[in-house]
């Protein structure tokens, strides 16, 4: 029965067939002993992989157990060790969270070194039950009252699996099939201390729940192997509203479309900030229902400086068109964006074309006032392009960098001079565009941003007889 069972999960559920190579994840207790003696009957290629958190006393010979274990079936043995308890201290996690990342790091790397299918371990039904209650009360959405999934990617692999074939299996029919195969486990004492949360719950609090319906774990595990499916369902609408929504992504940073997220429900938006920051931080497993909707408030209602820091070391910026979560030292300036490398100035061949950073080039004109010229620049609608008058300035033109005290007389304040700094707050340029944003000078004076303004000193006057064009653009 229980062969049966773990090889059609192996089958539907974790996408696996009988020769390919998997490695195991061993302890020596009656889970993992089964689950081997199963995937050997079923015709797999095993590697057992044993950890040593060096937590107990006897944690020597439980290795010493396995490598016995290992060697009686002519299987391919690996063993690593190290102090659960020292990384804790260094990582300020608790010892379950510690041991846990140091086993998966360890069998994550001897699967990606063997080049195996998968990373197997034996977490069974009643493993199931606990997780989705310790998810229950310590307060979780549809993810967490799903609990272990039979087949899923970590941040420890990009492209190997992490398979539990045993989560529809109970421990009780482990330990008949250990009986019944002559398999004699070694038991971990440290699941019978219940100052760890899990064994509170096993030893005390399901017993007491099982008062109160005989049926308890039956019904809590079909509970939510349900709303598996329920979750793969709104998956489904989360991946056709992303596809609306993303504009850019990379390792560093994602960036979604500000209009489309605000038309969608709340619901949807939680679960999109919920796939962003994951993939952005793999793994990471305490992302609350408090730092979701602080994101959802900030995008509603931006800080003064836009900026939000969320989770794990990302932040949130709003900008107009849209919204990024991303690291901080992200590299988020946008292709369409006019750059220069390092700030260095440049002088502009004037008339001629100056290469910038990207594709971009800056072209510059001499011409005479025409008929023609003036319905051309009364109807330029190109914010990359200006029209400004040289009369009595020359074409000594400068293009650099903002700097400390830069000041500039916007078109239109006839004179009043703004902070270049405020002037790019004021035309919401965003934040991470205004250190390399190219600005044209003559000298010291400022009398262009491009995309935004040209200054009130150089506009052209009914008296004025020759212009410079400038126009940037990407090629």
């Amino acid at each position: 029965m229980l062969m049966n069972i773990v090889e059609n999960i192996l089958k539907e559920k974790c996408g696996l067939k009988a020769g390919d190579a998997l490695m195991v994840g061993v302890s020596g207790g009656p889970d993992s002993l089964a689950l081997t003696d199963v995937l050997l009957r079923l015709g797999f290629s095993v590697y057992i992989a044993h950890f040593n958190h060096q937590l107990r006393p006897e944690s020597k010979q439980d290795a010493a157990f396995v490598k016995e274990f290992a060697e009686s079936r002519e299987i391919s043995f690996i063993l690593d060790s190290g102090s659960a308890a020292s990384y804790a201290k260094a990582q300020k996690l608790s010892i379950e969270e510690a041991a846990r990342e140091l086993r998966y790091q360890f069998l994550f790397d001897q699967a990606i070194k063997e080049n195996v299918s998968a990373v197997v371990v034996g977490h069974n039904a009643d493993d199931q039950v606990e997780t989705v209650l310790m998810h229950l009360l310590r307060g979780a959405g549809l993810d967490g009252l799903v609990g272990l999934k039979y087949r899923s990617m970590t941040k420890w692999s990009q492209e190997i699996p992490l398979v539990r074939p045993l989560l529809k299996v109970w421990r009780e029919e482990v330990e008949n099939y250990c009986n019944n195969h002559q398999l004699e486990p070694r038991y971990d004492r440290s699941n019978q201390d219940t100052t760890y949360f899990r064994n509170r719950l096993r030893h005390h609090l399901i017993p007491i729940l099982e008062e109160y319906n005989p049926n308890f774990k039956e019904l809590f595990w079909k509970m939510s192997d349900t709303l598996s499916a329920d979750r793969d369902l709104v998956e489904g609408l989360v991946d056709d509203v992303w596809d609306t929504l993303i504009l850019e992504q990379s390792d560093d940073h994602v960036a979604l479309d500000l209009k489309v997220f605000k038309s969608i429900s709340l619901g949807l938006q939680r679960r999109i900030l919920r796939k962003s920051i994951a993939l952005l931080r793999p793994g990471l497993r305490d992302i609350g229902f408090e730092i979701i909707d602080y994101a959802i408030l900030s995008i509603s209602s931006p800080p003064q400086s836009s900026q939000t820091d969320l989770i794990a070391g990302l932040y949130l910026q709003v900008e107009e068109d849209r919204f990024m979560i991303s690291e901080w030292d992200a590299n988020t300036v946008r292709e369409e964006w006019p750059q220069l490398v390092d700030g260095l100035p440049l002088n502009l061949e004037v008339p001629g074309k100056t290469k910038l950073f990207g594709g971009w080039e800056v072209e510059a004109k001499i011409l005479d006032i025409t008929p023609e010229i003036k319905k051309e620049i009364l109807g330029n609608k190109n914010l990359f392009a200006a029209y400004l008058d040289i009369t009595d300035i020359g074409t000594n033109l400068l293009i650099r960098t903002r700097q400390a005290g830069d000041k500039f007389d916007p078109l239109g304040m006839h004179g009043d001079s703004l902070k270049v700094s405020d002037f790019m707050v004021n035309v919401k340029l965003p934040r991470r565009a205004r250190k390399n944003w190219p600005l044209v000078f003559i000298k010291n004076k400022l009398i262009w941003v491009p995309g935004y303004r040209i200054s009130d000193n150089i506009k052209v006057k009914d008296t004025t007889k020759k212009v410079v064009r400038i126009s940037l653009e990407k090629h």
